[in-house]
C-alpha cells in the first residue's frame, strides 16, 4: 500500500501553514502522522458502514444526544427503514466519527486506527484507504463512515490523517 500522512487540528481547518506547522510538532514531540504518540485511550465501535448519507468529508467530536440526533439522521439518509440509533450516555462517553463523503465505487474504507492522549489534547489517528488501479470494486457509488464511543474527555481534539491506496493483482 502506498501511505500518505496528513494532520489536521479541529482548530486549524482551512489553515494552509498548518499542517507542516503539525508535521514539525509531531516530529518534535515523538509521533508521526501514522503514529500520534501518547497513550492509547480505548474505544468501542459504535457504527461502520460503506453506505452513508454523509454528503462530505467527516471529522465530528459528538458530546450531547443532540448532536448524536443529528449526526445520526445524516449518517442515515437514504436509509429505509432507518435503523435505531446506538445508546449512548453522554455524561461519560462522547463520540467521535468520521467519514469519507461520496466516492464514485466500493473499495473506499475510512477507520480510526487508534485515539491517544498526551499533554492533555487527544489525538485521532484516521486512516483513509482508496483502491488502486487494478482492483475489482462495486460500480456503486458510496460514502463510508465510522463512529466509535470512548469516555468523555473535554479537551482539544486533533485528527491525523493517513491515506493509503490498496495494491491490488
Amino acid at each position: 500500500m502506498r501511505t500518505q500522512g496528513v494532520r489536521q487540528s479541529t482548530a486549524a481547518r482551512g489553515n494552509r501553514l498548518a499542517l507542516p506547522v503539525l508535521a514539525f510538532a509531531a516530529a518534535c514531540s515523538g509521533g508521526s502522522a501514522r503514529d500520534p504518540g501518547g497513550a492509547d485511550v480505548r474505544y468501542d465501535s459504535v457504527h461502520a458502514s460503506e453506505q452513508s448519507g454523509v454528503d462530505a468529508p467527516l471529522r465530528e467530536v459528538v458530546r450531547s444526544a443532540e448532536e448524536w440526533s443529528a449526526l445520526w439522521d445524516r449518517i442515515m439518509a437514504g436509509h429505509s427503514p432507518v435503523p435505531p440509533r446506538p445508546e449512548a450516555d453522554f455524561e461519560r462517553d462522547m463520540l467521535i466519527a468520521v467519514g469519507l463523503g461520496p466516492r464514485p465505487s466500493g473499495g473506499y474504507a475510512v477507520q480510526i486506527a487508534r485515539i491517544a492522549v498526551a499533554g492533555g489534547a487527544l489525538t485521532v489517528a484516521v486512516r483513509e484507504v482508496a483502491p488502486g488501479a487494478g482492483c475489482i470494486v462495486t460500480m456503486a457509488l458510496t460514502a463510508p463512515v465510522t463512529v466509535v464511543r470512548l469516555e468523555r474527555l473535554d479537551a482539544e481534539i486533533e485528527f491525523v490523517e493517513t491515506r493509503e491506496e490498496r495494491v491490488c493483482d
